[in-house]
């Protein structure tokens, strides 16, 4: 099945729409804890991160223009994709088993039997990241066979995915399978406006009540007594708006204070922005400095809410430079995937597209549990592309891992 390329999730459109919906909600003041103002934010917003993610469009934009593109990869082998999914799924439920033992235990009966124990104590630390990305790998892969060979019996492990996601008490793990098939289907399914609104809205409406059912169940009250819910919220609605709004608006909020009252560290070495790129086991030996409670957190309003957006980090290390260097990266790599038109193209833009998705929460382009899948696509693209390698001509002899590392545009399906 082609390859499409919706203006919908257009590079632009996944990554500076999330921030542009930010501003408006602060207006909405339903938390005392949002402590700037409306105008404020919406300058940060604006000037920190979706100015250079403009900029940084435009200059891949025009990069992108002047490349050569190559000719066509072959179709896939999905035997061969397939029989590689099997294996991860293998061994994540191998690794897993072990998790539990280890454990003593899952987070859902911890919460059941109200154990002191929390999610954060689940697995076993340094390879636990590396299990999550087995996971989501595996899932998305088959959630891509079920779409293109339109087999929805595939869709069964997204559905497995999930319910480990509740038992193991990790929304993160919940969203981000959550956000990739959405992604899959956008690029390999012509939509109709008016259906996909629809859906996308029975599905929004469906995640939040879930996300405030999880989060309650997860912490009871806990937003009762942080959020500082002022007199402008409306009581009739559902715990899960004010979980979301309060996830939604707080990294935003804490990219101010941290921007407000921080001096950047003005390190080439960007320590604030890689370090959750390395497992535990040796991130503070190599960034010792770092506040371990806080990780990429930043100058927080509140230590209940932790999380400070994906612009944080470059932040500190190196103030609004940082920021627009950051952007060019990850928007370069966005346009990358997305001028692709071959199966890593669509694996590569579903992780980065949900990466920058999720940029208004956390930085999962250097979260290794989430970036690492990368890997397992570049694997899964080479055993399934056919063997007609073999025999190829000689101007195109590069493996597709030789292809995708040899420049920029010079890939398969580039440019038409």
């Amino acid at each position: 099945m082609e390859c499409q390329r919706p203006w919908i999730a257009h590079p632009l459109a996944i990554y500076c729409v999330p921030w542009l919906l930010i501003a408006p909600l602060y207006m909405l003041e339903w938390s005392s804890v949002l402590i700037y103002k409306a105008d404020l934010a919406a300058y940060i917003a604006v000037v920190w991160v979706i100015t250079p993610l403009v900029l940084s469009w435009l200059y891949w934009e025009l990069m992108a223009s002047r490349a050569v593109g190559a000719a066509p990869a072959p179709p896939p082998d999905f035997d061969r994709l397939l029989l590689f999914a099997r294996w991860l799924l293998l061994i994540w439920f191998l690794a897993s088993c072990l998790e539990v033992l280890a454990s003593h235990g899952v987070p859902l009966l911890w919460l059941i039997r109200h154990d002191q124990k929390v999610a954060q104590d689940f697995g076993i630390p340094s390879i636990h990241g590396l299990v999550n990305s087995l996971l989501l790998a595996s899932t998305t892969i088959y959630v891509m066979a079920g779409v293109m060979l339109r087999k929805p019996a595939y869709y069964l492990v997204l559905l497995m995915t999930l319910v480990w996601a509740i038992i193991a008490v990790s929304r993160e793990l919940l969203m981000v399978a959550l956000v990739q098939t959405v992604m899959i289907f956008l690029q390999h399914r012509k939509l109709k406006i008016m259906r996909f609104v629809f859906w996308g809205a029975v599905l929004a409406l469906a995640v939040l009540l879930l996300f405030g059912a999880v989060g309650d169940f997860r912490s009871p009250a806990f937003v009762k007594r942080t959020a500082g819910i002022t007199k402008a919220y409306p009581d009739w609605l559902p715990t899960g708006v004010i979980w979301v709004y309060m996830y939604v608006t707080t990294p935003l909020n804490n990219l101010i204070h941290t921007v407000q009252n921080s001096v950047p560290i003005y390190d080439w070495s960007f320590p604030n922005t890689l370090q959750e790129l390395f497992p535990t086991v040796i991130r503070f030996t190599i960034f010792p400095y770092l506040d371990k409670w806080t990780g990429s957190g930043g100058n927080l309003v509140t230590r209940a809410f932790n999380v400070s957006s994906a612009y944080v980090g470059p932040a500190q290390d190196f103030g609004l430079v940082g920021t627009y260097l950051f952007a060019w990266l990850t928007m370069g790599t966005l346009v990358y995937f997305w001028k692709r038109r071959d199966l890593l193209g669509s694996f590569g833009y579903t992780l980065f597209g949900q990466c920058a998705f999720f940029s208004i929460f956390f930085n999962h382009f250097f979260y290794l549990p989430v970036v690492f899948q990368l890997i397992w696509f570049l694997l899964a693209v080479e055993i399934a592309t056919p063997k007609a390698r073999e025999t190829p001509p000689k101007e195109s002899a590069m493996s597709p891992i030789v292809a995708a590392s040899a420049g920029l545009y010079d890939s398969p399906g580039a440019l038409p």
